[in-house]
């Protein structure tokens, strides 16, 4: 599959589609979430499509239940209206060449005369949308489909991703925690949404605000040691945690030892220890329980050897975007400020 420059069919793609569905003047601000997807396909080809699109889109964190956390809306190109083209960040496009939009968003494209092809542009009808046009072959059955709707799938999921982020810091990072975590000799980038505390002169703990209405909670947690005193092993950073959440976190937590998921991730120059796993407590008298992600880094210009645990609680609902959340302020974290 050729995916297209994506500024080259830019202008056609915007020109096209703007005329094709009649849009206004009036470019209104999006309404729907970027988990919400707009699909422009033909309804013959829809089942086919939603098939693939579904295995490419659902993934299934480490542990938890398979999710979808993108959500598909499905339009006739016949039918679809310039509302439905204004509600949404993430539009797709999918069809043959003898879909006329399809193959006018395509002229003058390199990726023209190589089918599949795969186009991008933004700002379409409202700013910040992200359009996507897949071009298929005449005759293309699902097995051909398959690899196209992959790549389209990453390219959702990314979009996905940064706004998810975009979210999360949209009123920044937190200016004390900034200045905490400087004074302490170290950096990490966390939402000005969060409470934060010291829970011992080397022990930050950074948490989302739950309500009444919504127990969500994510939170964070760095702390160090001397870099001679404990080993980069999956088994004594679980003892770490385990030591740490005693007496950093609500209802005496336990640190599960299985399963586990052990890997290597490199954010701070040099391979990092990342744990995948899971916490229980009592609190109140009622069982609790989420996913934690918790990784070893090795500051050898300190001398220091820092744990940066994090964990949700989300009962009754997804947690892909919330671990989207947390990883990120996890990458976050320099050894300098």
């Amino acid at each position: 599959m050729t995916r297209s420059s994506t500024a080259a069919p830019a202008p056609l793609l915007a020109l096209l589609l703007l005329g094709a569905f009649g849009c206004g003047e009036s470019r209104p601000p999006t309404m729907l979430a970027e988990y919400n997807v707009l699909v422009v396909t033909p309804d013959p080809l829809w089942s086919t499509v939603s098939g693939v699109l579904d295995d490419s889109l659902g993934v299934r964190p480490f542990g938890l239940p398979a999710e979808d956390p993108l959500r598909l809306t499905q339009r006739d190109p016949e039918a679809v209206t310039t509302s439905d083209l204004q509600r949404y960040r993430q539009v797709l496009v999918v069809g043959g060449t003898d879909v006329s939009f399809v193959a006018d968003a395509l002229e003058g494209s390199p990726a023209a005369a190589d089918l599949p092809a795969l186009s991008t542009t933004r700002d379409v009808w409202v700013e910040g949308q992200e359009v996507t046009v897949l071009a298929l072959p005449a005759g293309a059955d699902e097995a051909g489909m398959r690899a196209s709707l992959g790549e389209v799938g990453r390219i959702l999921h990314a979009g996905l991703t940064t706004w998810t982020l975009d979210r999360m810091y949209a009123g920044g990072t937190h200016p004390e925690i900034d200045s905490a975590t400087v004074a302490a000799g170290f950096g990490l980038d966390v939402p000005g949404i969060y409470d934060w505390r010291w829970a011992s002169d080397s022990v930050l703990v950074a948490a989302s605000r739950p309500n009444d209405m919504d127990p969500l909670l994510r939170t964070v947690l760095v702390t160090w040691r001397p870099l001679d005193e404990t080993e980069s092993t999956p088994e004594s950073l679980l003892d770490w945690r385990e030591a740490v959440a005693a007496t950093a976190y609500e209802g005496e937590q336990t640190t599960r030892r299985d399963p586990i998921e052990v890997s290597e991730v490199t954010t701070t120059g040099s391979p990092t220890l990342q744990v995948r796993g899971f916490w229980s407590a009592i609190v109140d008298a009622e069982l609790r329980g989420g996913p934690t992600l918790m990784r070893v880094v090795d500051c050898p210009e300190q001398g220091r050897r820092y744990l940066l645990d994090s964990w949700i609680y989300a009962p009754n609902r997804g947690k892909y975007r919330y671990l989207i959340q947390l990883e990120a302020i996890l990458d976050s974290f320099r050894c300098a400020p």
